[in-house]
Formats: structure tokens, sequence, C-alpha cells
């Protein structure tokens, strides 16, 4: 006799199977393809999608209308989608804050109360008082689409400059912000990439690109990178030419520079790992930069200065890493002094 148990949990799970509703066939919008076919090396590659690189095309526009009509409509039948909305906004609707950071008197932090796009910058006078709003990003665009990028205080305390990114940019725009006023300075500063601010003086170094052909701002290549110094209260097209070299269109350069504005550190990298590093010592008047490493084949990065000697971190015949100390009367490698080696037991990261 055949077990009862069996048949009716075989009969149940007819049941609901039959009662189960086909899943709905997905009608995804149309693509053209075009007849676009490149050749390389004697081999043929097609390449029918090549007229939506054209991000500015109607044609593309209209494709993405319908790629994100099609995806919506779907994503609003979910069934459960509110219960993940709801159970999502109850987990995250905490308020956070940052570790407090100190700049020149002033005690700076980030927190969020929980559900803000962005976290809110805030200023206190001691670490005892009550902090108020010194920088809010979450105002900079009705939509929320323009976010803060990195905050760079001058070495006086006077100014903070600051980056934004629109719509998920690589682009940055620079501000300045007069830090005993919150007055935003007149200097704004356009197509930068990849670059932070590097102060010195009355003014900073920074990396710009060329400015893109109209509608080719996201599809421009990241190529011919100069440096320039900006001084404040002068237009962006008056900035001084730090570096540029037009034989090495790839390679990416940034300048920093000592708290307290000896050394000039020219960085140079060809990809994501490696990169060279030259210098220019202010007190002794140099019309060119001085190699400390010349190739890319190591990851290489100033800390500090002490009484005119370089503290640097490196991997360079390191891969635990090591701190070495250069003379930059001699900077060349058999003259660095090694004062701190990673062992096989402990992988120096970081100072």
């Amino acid at each position: 006799m055949k077990n009862p148990s069996v048949i009716l949990v075989v009969a149940s799970f007819l049941v609901i199977v039959l009662h189960q509703k086909a899943p709905e066939e997905l009608r995804y919008p149309f693509t053209e393809t075009g007849g676009v076919v490149d050749t390389y090396f004697d081999t043929t590659i097609a390449d029918p999608y090549r007229w939506l690189e054209d991000d500015y095309s109607n044609a593309t526009k209209a494709w993405v209308s319908r790629q994100n009509a099609f995806t919506n409509s779907y994503m609003r039948r979910i069934p459960f989608r509110r219960k993940i909305e709801k159970r999502l906004t109850e987990i995250w609707n905490y308020p956070s804050q940052g570790m407090p950071f100190k700049k020149g008197d002033k005690y700076y932090y980030y927190k969020n109360d929980g559900l803000q796009n962005q976290s809110v910058m805030y200023v206190q006078d001691t670490p005892n008082t009550a902090g108020k709003v010194f920088l809010d990003p979450n105002t900079f665009s009705s939509d929320g689409t323009i976010a803060l990028g990195g905050t760079y205080f001058s070495h006086d305390h006077k100014y903070m400059g600051y980056s934004i990114n629109i719509a998920g940019s690589d682009w940055q725009e620079f501000y300045v912000m007069d830090l005993e006023t919150g007055e935003i300075l007149p200097d704004h500063l356009t197509w930068v990439k990849f670059s932070g601010m590097s102060w010195r003086g009355n003014g900073f170094y920074y990396k710009k690109y060329p400015t893109p052909d109209e509608n080719a701002e996201l599809s421009a290549t990241n190529e011919h990178a100069k440096v320039f110094y900006h001084k404040l209260g002068t237009p962006q097209d008056a900035d001084e030419l730090i570096f540029y070299d037009p034989e090495t269109p790839k390679i990416s350069p940034n300048v920093n520079v000592t708290d307290d504005g000896r050394f000039l550190f020219l960085y140079r990298s060809a990809g994501t790992y490696g990169n060279s590093l030259s210098f220019r010592d202010t007190k002794v008047f140099q019309d060119s930069w001085t190699p400390i490493v010349d190739d890319f084949n190591s990851n290489f990065w100033i800390l500090d200065h002490i009484e005119g000697q370089l503290i640097a971190q490196t991997d360079r015949n390191a891969p635990l890493k090591k701190i070495v100390r250069i003379d930059p009367s001699k900077p060349q490698e058999e003259y660095w002094e090694t004062l701190i080696a990673g062992t096989k037991e402990e992988v120096l990261s970081s100072v």
C-alpha cells in the first residue's frame, strides 16, 4: 500500500504548480544594429552598436528613454518592492558621525541624520561646544545630482577649497571659501579632473585636461593633462603652467607641496600602479625638476621632510614596503637610507 502522506504531498505540489501563473514574457525594446566593421591586423571585428557611443545623438537619447521606460514599468510591478524599500529605510535611518579633525583653531566633522543623500560638514570652536553647519552639499542642487568631492585647507587656514562633481561625472569644478566670513570667492575653476588642490602661498596647484568639444564631455580621452598654479583673485585663463609634456600625452601628472611650501613634488603615473617622482627645492633656484625615481616600476610617495631631509614610503625593491630618508643633494637610490623595513611577519602598511 502506498504511503498516504507521500500522496498528499505530491498532490499538494501539483495543485500549487498548476495554479502558478506562467512567467510573463518580457518584450525588450528593439535595438538597431549598424554595419560598422573594423579591421585590426587582418582580423575583422564587427561593432554593430557603435552608434550608441554617441551619447548626445537623438537616436541614443531615444534608445535610453525606451530602456528606462521598460525597466521602470517592470520594477513598478514587483509586488514586494515596497516592503524592501520600507525595510531598507528602517535599517538605514540612523544618525552617523565621522571622526573630528582640527584645522587651525577649529574642529570639523561630517554628520548624517540617517537619510540625507550626503553627509553635512560641521564646525565647532572646541570639542565640547555644539557644532554648526559649515558646508551642506545637499543644498548644491535640488535633485541631488551635485556631489561634494574633496576639501582642501590652505596652510594658513584662511581658505578652504572644495571640489564638486555633477551627475557622477569625473569632471570637477573647484570653489574657494573664505573661512573667516564663509564667503565663496569668485575663483571658480572648471574642466579639472582627477585632481586635488595643493596649496602654496596665496594659491594652489591643480591638474587640468583640455576643454572638450561641445557634447564630448563624457567621451573625451584623458590625455594631455597639465599642472597649473592658480593665484587667488585671478581668472583661470591666467593660471601659470607648471608642467606639461606633450611627448607623453597619456601620462598623468600631479604636484604636491610640503606644509611649509619648501619642496614641490611632481608625481607622474602611467596607470593604476607605479609612479615616477621628481622635486624642486624652492630655497634653491631650480628651472627644472630633479628626479628621484624615473620609471613607473614602484609606488613612491613623500611623507614629510625633516631638517631638509625627505622621508618617503615605497615598495621599490621592497615588496613589504619600507620608509627611507633621502638627501635632496644626493637623491639617487644608492644614497637612500632605510629607516623602517617591512619583514616577513609584518608588512608596512601606513605611517
